[in-house]
């Protein structure tokens, strides 16, 4: 019995400091499993830096009357995207926000810096534009929606949202205190009535496999108002090669 209990003290000690140890590096971590920035991969990016900031923007069409934000997801190279969006957008101005440590932009990135910055874009934007669509995918789905609580825009794009990305941390890492660990928490559930948004459409995949489909049902709740369209066959990277995908947001643009 003795013998057993100093094997079961031993046994918790040693799960005790596996978990301290754990908890550790994922707050120490945390910024490179939430940013996961991409190099400058293009010598030849047509774009401009913001006012007194390290960003670097890049942009498209820009004597077109009517402009397209577009705020990317972790690890989504801008100068890719954008040659995505120029053949279905030809009409539009597009401007695509290269985060702090991404692309051509210096520094890290952080929660305050990139919304301070995609607020900075969007007042850049407007001087220029009439019209304003936003588009924030993934991580930059909350980047969006803190810069239309803020700004007003005529319509507001949401692909694969999330509630926070605390609520995202909660369900990969249950049995740690997310909340206390967490600095960048991207808490848009907060502004989903303030949004100052004409109309909102939210796009999810079927079979996202990054944000759970709990946390974006959280947001989408919370909107009330948004209109959603669910694309089948997509996972979280691919829903951007679905064949509907560049459709359903030109269709609601248009609207």
């Amino acid at each position: 019995m003795e013998v057993f209990l100093k094997f079961f003290k031993l046994s918790i000690f040693t799960v005790g400091i596996v978990y301290f140890i754990s908890m550790l590096l994922l707050y120490i971590f945390q910024d490179r499993l939430l940013y996961i920035t991409t190099p400058n991969c293009f010598s030849k990016q047509n774009g401009f830096y913001l006012p007194n900031s390290k960003s670097f923007v890049n942009s498209e069409n820009v004597d077109n009357k009517d402009a397209i934000i577009y705020f990317g997801g972790n690890a989504e190279g801008s100068e890719l995207t954008i040659n995505e969006f120029k053949n279905s957008f030809k009409n539009y101005a597009l401007y695509f926000l290269e985060y702090r440590g991404y692309g051509k932009s210096k520094g890290k990135p952080n929660q305050k810096d990139i919304i301070e910055d995609a607020i900075k874009l969007y007042d850049e934007v407007k001087k220029r534009h009439s019209r304003i669509y936003i588009i924030g995918r993934s991580l930059g789905s909350g980047v969006a929606q803190f810069v239309a609580n803020k700004r007003e825009v005529d319509k507001l794009i949401l692909v694969t949202p999330y509630s926070s990305i605390e609520d995202v941390a909660k369900s990969r890492f249950p049995f740690f205190p997310v909340s206390l660990l967490l600095k960048d928490k991207y808490r848009v559930i907060d502004l989903a009535h303030h949004l100052k948004a004409k109309e909102i459409l939210i796009i999810l995949a079927s079979n996202d496999e990054v944000i759970p489909k709990d946390v974006s049902k959280k947001l989408i709740y919370a909107i009330k108002r948004a209109k959603v369209i669910t694309l089948k066959d997509s996972n979280h990277n691919s829903i951007v090669y679905n064949s509907q995908y560049f459709k359903v947001i030109k269709d609601f643009i248009k609207e």
